[in-house]
């Protein structure tokens, strides 16, 4: 799946966000249903280098703890 064009910029940063060194859990959020936050999300996680956890938080019941871990 490939981003709209408008979204390049938001990319960029992400990606360069994520290639820092951590110092900070980097969350990003977005309006549901729309899938334009999880493209974002997976596009940039297939830029960066290292390791990488994705987890969806808009789930119809709470979930347990096991969602946060890789």
């Amino acid at each position: 799946m490939k981003l709209h064009d408008k979204f390049r910029p938001q990319l960029a940063l992400l990606s360069s966000r994520l290639a820092d060194p951590r110092r900070f859990l980097q969350i990003l959020a977005g309006h549901r249903q729309v899938s334009n936050t999880t493209t974002l999300a997976r596009q940039a996680i297939e830029r960066i280098d290292g390791q990488s956890h994705y987890a969806s938080t808009d789930l119809p019941a709470a979930p347990d703890a096991r969602w946060i871990k890789p």
